[in-house]
């Protein structure tokens, strides 16, 4: 009987123990299953490095890093002096590598606004990927892209969200080739720099001052700066690819970085106080030259230019235009508004469609009988009163003649030998 008592107290002492090791086990397993997540699956294996999806806690670790603390291999070993430090904080984490997508953090409200309609992604994350799309950039209050689906009117889209005060944000836009940046009161363009395939840039009517943010930008092949404060240009004279470039309505004295640029075809320096053109001498791909409002006199330099098609010099002080005289390509030529009296050097120009001599002192054209082709031709407010050498101008559709003591006569005639031009007198 004794015997009895004693087994059955053992067999009630393993039980009651195997009753607790069971309700331990379990809780054990319920507190891994409370800790199990499973891993969210991003397309293209996209990393976004400190960024916690819209559904995680901003903890700093991902799921990836739970599993990889449980397993024992990849724990640190006890004497290493990583074990203090905090693995995960921000400053520690790795750069994204140049062909892994990474997250954009934006920091104009704006501009961050646009993007997302852009990317049709109203919420969450964007990447840079998703701004791939967008190769053609205009920021004037409006913010377009190449493409009719991804043009946007802040005023209409955003009401009283206001427009963007900083373009430090279009350096996400790495595919990013034309950039407009139009009446901004802004003078930091810092941005620009990190758009590697940018070839095209148009700053209008901003503060910008300080244009060396340019210098190494190799890549820009047309670049307007107008309508600024802009005095120093030295920052261009390795821009060796420009084929185009406008100063227009700054404070440019010096010229003389311009004359690195030779493959330049298109040169726009109006509106600036410039008297020598000496620089522009090596440029000899020159097209097209705008120089009007600029302080020159002396325009000897351009004799050099002898592909110019296109040639504005009005509002000058020119007087002396013989160094236009072998510039036979020119098309269209534009030289109102200085103190020219003598107009010889144009008789060998029978390339020019469009002449403009108004506001001058001419009283003789005669060098004019021979320019065939021309199709309009201004010779308002000078002192011409013979004009029997422009009736075998044919092709001619438009003669404007106000301002000059011309006779009826004279004017009946020219008119019957050319019914076909729209002659304006008065």
């Amino acid at each position: 009987m004794k015997k009895k008592t004693v087994i059955s107290a053992i067999l009630l002492v393993c039980v009651t123990v195997s009753a607790a090791l069971f309700i331990s086990c379990t809780r054990g397993a319920d507190d891994r299953l409370d800790d199990y997540e499973p891993e969210k699956k991003v397309s293209g294996k996209i990393r976004l490095p400190g960024i916690p999806s819209e559904d995680q806690p901003s903890t700093g670790k991902s799921s990836n890093d739970r599993h990889e603390k449980d397993n024992p291999e990849n724990q640190p070993k006890p004497d290493s002096s990583d074990d203090k430090t905090e693995k995960d904080s921000p400053a520690d984490r790795p750069e994204p590598d140049n062909d892994e997508p990474y997250a954009i953090r934006f920091e104009d409200e704006a501009f961050e606004k646009a993007m997302r309609k852009f990317t049709d992604k109203p919420k969450g994350v964007i990447l840079g990927e998703d701004l791939e799309k967008i190769t053609m950039l205009a920021i004037e209050g409006e913010i377009y892209s190449n493409s009719d689906k991804y043009t946007i009117n802040y005023s209409k889209l955003y009401g009283n969200v206001g427009f963007t005060e900083t373009i430090s944000d279009v350096r996400f836009l790495k595919e990013l080739e034309h950039l407009q940046i139009i009446n901004l009161a802004i003078d930091d363009f810092s941005a620009v720099k990190e758009l590697p395939k940018l070839k095209y840039l148009g700053i209008y009517n901003t503060k910008a001052s300080d244009i060396s943010v340019l210098e190494g930008m190799t890549n820009l092949e047309i670049l307007n700066l107008y309508g600024s404060d802009i005095k120093d240009i030295s920052a261009l004279k390795g821009l060796e690819n420009l084929t185009e470039l406008g100063l227009w309505n700054n404070q440019i004295r010096d010229i003389s970085a311009l004359e690195y640029l030779s493959n330049l075809t298109t040169l726009e320096i109006s509106r600036n106080p410039i008297s020598d053109l000496r620089p522009l001498e090596g440029l000899k791909e020159l097209k097209v030259l705008e120089m009007k409002e600029i302080e020159a006199s002396d325009i000897s330099a351009l004799q050099y230019l002898t592909n110019l098609e296109y040639l504005e010099a009005s509002w000058n002080k020119i007087t002396d235009i013989s160094a236009l005289e072998e510039l036979t390509k020119l098309e269209t030529l534009y030289l109102n508004s200085n103190k020219i009296s003598d107009i010889s050097p144009l008789a060998g120009l029978v390339n020019l469609r469009i002449l403009n001599l108004e506001d001058n002192n001419i009283s003789d054209i005669s060098a004019l009988e021979g320019l065939k082709n021309l199709e309009q031709l201004r010779l308002d407010s000078n002192q011409i009163s013979d004009i029997s050498a422009l009736k075998g101008l044919t092709k001619l559709e438009l003669l404007s003649l106000a301002g000059n003591p011309i006779s009826d006569d004279q004017f009946n005639e020219l008119r019957e030998a050319l019914p076909n031009t729209f002659i304006y007198l008065r």
